[in-house]
């Protein structure tokens, strides 16, 4: 016997007071300042709304993490735990980091702010695996997680403990549903009940095609969404590209680095992203010779420290924040998503797609395709000319950083006259005895769905690997309507011909 044909997909709903939302939902969303839904959220609150499963896709910092918070409390908010339920939560957030189960936690705080206490456990947290388990046992309503992480307690739960689950969430679905986390879920998705007893909401700025097979375990007749062909080109982001040329190409980086901050010619909080720790470590020793403040941030560090160095660079502690991309199962998945790239043929990649087509509720899988790259804004080359590069974006930029200073004002040493040692730095060799003693968080990751505050620039001093991390890196500005810049410094011969095509 066949399913019964799902009904019509949701109309979009172009204000939170036109969505069916209980009164203290539109109470927070009113106190944190949401003054109207972005497009993903006018498509997917109403889809889920009407209980079915979504897949998204839309770029970074266009508010996919309320856009499936919002329908999910407000179903926690109006349906009670029925008598007979499993003691277990009725909703699961998956993440693929410990800095993304952070933020979420702390969203879902303030959606539930005129809310009765409602139980959320974090097992992203530094408390013990008894504390955590004594949590779980206790009865919640939500929990948030990465797919390892709840793996390690179920085995101590009820065999049912997961069969009350009404939503299952998995943000940064491409990277979950990709060769490094895939085992974890297959050992989790034995732990849920059937997939028509839940709904099931797909999250990411860069949903491909091909994680439909693995993901049509998980969705039941589901509605895809394709913001990016509606969202058009990233108009607040502007993307510039410096090759760098020569024998000594990556000296010069480092020079043109120590121009670009010295001189403020960027002007605002910075996010300088190099790709591995030890060019970490040494990008931020280079610049301190010159007393230029900056801080570093990366799967190395401690799990706490992490989070003060993210709570004082959105404070405005730090202006430059040096990092890593993903470490662990999400490095070696981005890798094996850029391999599959250059692997995978995908049928009808070049025929035109109506951009009208934003929602598609055919039952077939057909995932999405790789052409809608949510930053694809044609890369420009840099040029002295472009003022704007050095104009706050709003009164309270101007008022937080203030005009620059000049050459003079900043004590800028000229080329020749930079000390030998001082570019010794660069030419170390990474020490391969501390290298091998390091321990990583496997869980790290800050290039993938964190809202850093008010970034204006993102600066790829290394040019990332795949396609997929170059938009993530430079989703981190230019986000929640304000103006960003990407900045990418290119070794000729050896980074130009990866992925610039592609972004």
């Amino acid at each position: 016997m066949t399913a019964p044909p799902p009904p019509a997909a949701a109309s979009p709903a172009a204000a939170f007071s036109a969505m069916d939302l209980c009164p203290q939902i539109q109470s927070a969303i009113a106190a944190l300042g949401y003054k109207a839904p972005t497009p993903v959220q006018q498509k997917v609150i109403p889809l889920a709304l009407q209980g079915r499963d979504v897949a998204a896709k839309a770029r970074t910092g266009s508010g996919k993490s309320a856009a499936y918070l919002i329908p999910m409390l407000n179903y926690f908010l109006l349906h009670a735990r029925g008598e007979h339920d499993a003691s277990g939560p009725r909703g699961l957030i998956l993440v693929p980091t410990t800095e993304l189960a952070d933020q979420v936690a702390a969203m879902v705080k303030g959606f539930c702010k005129y809310s009765q206490r409602m139980g959320v456990v974090n097992l992203c947290t530094k408390s013990s695996m008894v504390q955590q388990q004594q949590a779980l046992s206790q009865g919640v309503e939500l929990v948030i997680t990465t797919p390892a992480r709840i793996l390690k307690p179920l085995p101590n739960l009820a065999a049912n403990y997961l069969h009350a689950l009404k939503y299952l969430v998995v943000d940064e679905a491409d990277l979950l549903l990709s060769f490094g986390y895939q085992d974890d879920l297959r050992a989790l998705m034995a732990h849920l009940p059937a997939a028509s007893s839940y709904q099931t909401l797909l999250m990411s700025a860069t949903l491909e095609k091909r994680v439909s097979d693995f993901a049509s375990k998980l969705l039941v007749q589901p509605v895809y969404v394709d913001m990016t062909g509606a969202e058009g080109k990233h108009a607040n982001l502007t993307q510039y590209v410096i090759p760098v040329a020569g024998n000594d190409g990556d000296k010069e980086k480092f020079l043109l680095l120590y121009f670009i901050l010295k001189l403020r010619l960027i002007r605002g909080k910075i996010i300088v992203f190099v790709n591995n720790i030890d060019r970490c470590f040494r990008v931020r020793l280079f610049l301190e010779q010159f007393a230029i403040k900056s801080v570093v941030l990366n799967s190395e560090l401690p799990l706490n420290s992490r989070q003060h160095i993210v709570a004082e660079f959105n404070k405005g502690t730090y202006d430059i924040l040096i990092a890593t991309d993903e470490g662990g199962k999400g490095d070696l998945a981005e890798t094996m998503l850029e391999d599959e790239d250059e692997d995978e043929v995908v049928a009808g990649a070049g025929e035109d797609q109506d951009d009208a087509a934003a929602v598609d509720s055919d039952a077939d899988i057909k995932g999405f395709s790789d052409s809608d790259d949510d930053d694809d804004e044609e890369l420009k080359g840099f040029s002295e000319s472009d003022t704007e590069l050095s104009k706050p974006d709003d009164a309270a930029a101007a008022h937080d950083h203030p005009p620059s200073a000049t050459a003079d004002d900043a004590d800028l040493v000229p080329v020749a006259d930079i000390p030998e040692e001082s570019m010794d730095i660069i030419a170390t060799p990474a020490s391969s005895t501390r290298r091998g003693a390091r321990r990583q968080d496997q869980e790290y990751g800050v290039s993938r769905g964190i809202d850093f505050h008010h970034v204006t620039a993102v600066i790829n001093f290394d040019f990332p690997a795949t396609a997929q991390s170059y938009t993530h890196r430079v989703g981190r500005t230019a986000r929640g309507g304000r103006k960003g810049m990407a900045l990418s410094l290119v070794l000729l011969g050896r980074d130009s011909a990866r992925h610039v095509g592609e972004t």
